[in-house]
């Protein structure tokens, strides 16, 4: 799998098209975090933990004044917004060519959110097969 970074002038852009490609896709969200794996005697490598596991991508907003990251999950009652201030990297996952397998965000101080699809695919390839109910 690879990263593909993502300019910082195109973040709010590439947030409202990511969030129109994948709306509906189920995925699974872990924490990268730096300052849970400093208190483990880890600093040099950060710990992943798991967040949410299968549930439908809403969107992404990316505000420029404050460089914060709202990611939206869930449907019907259960809806999530996580808030990540400071983001300093947002990274498009990729297994092959083209085949979006999630996202990578990082912040300051904190480590890192990673979005993964349960089902990496081209966006255009599942476009028609439903429309998301979101």
């Amino acid at each position: 799998m690879s990263t593909k970074s993502v300019a910082a002038p195109e973040w709010a852009t590439f947030c409202e098209e990511f969030s129109r490609q994948h709306r509906g896709w189920l995925v699974t969200t872990s924490i990268k975090d730096k300052l849970l794996a400093a208190e483990n005697d880890m600093a040099d490598v950060a710990e992943e933990r798991c967040v949410v596991r299968d549930v439908r991508f809403r969107g992404l907003s990316f505000e420029p004044k404050d460089g914060s990251l709202s990611v939206s999950l869930g449907e019907g009652a259960l809806q999530i917004t996580q808030s990540i201030a400071e983001v300093t990297a947002i990274g498009l996952l990729e297994a092959g060519q083209g085949v979006h397998a999630g996202l990578r965000i990082d912040s300051t101080g904190h480590g890192a959110m990673i979005l993964r699809f349960r089902a990496p695919a081209r966006p255009e390839r599942l476009d028609g097969l439903f429309t998301p109910w979101l």
